[in-house]
């Protein structure tokens, strides 16, 4: 495996809770589109969980109409799978 890219916390969808995680491998990119004069930024983060090993994959997005009363960029997170969604009753049909 490669070099490892840091440690980041965040709820893992196996252990139900926040929980440090390998960041096994991680690209940026930043787009400008000149006609509109806007700024998009993305992070992709692939993750291993560092108490039960399971992997998952963090995307981070921001643009620079999305500001904060500071004028710095808002950025989302989502996790997939997503470790929010209910589990499924057990035995309902």
């Amino acid at each position: 495996m490669g070099k490892k890219r840091g440690i980041t916390t965040v709820f893992c969808s196996v252990c139900k809770r926040g929980n440090k995680h390998d960041v096994l491998r991680d690209v940026e990119r930043t787009v400008f589109h000149e006609e509109i004069g806007e700024h998009y930024w993305d992070k992709y983060e692939i993750l291993q969980c560092c108490g039960c090993e399971n992997v998952s994959f963090k995307h981070t997005s921001g643009s620079s109409e999305d500001l904060d009363d500071e004028g710095q960029p808002i950025f989302t997170n989502k996790l997939y799978p997503n470790p929010y969604i209910r589990e499924p009753i057990a035995d309902h049909y």
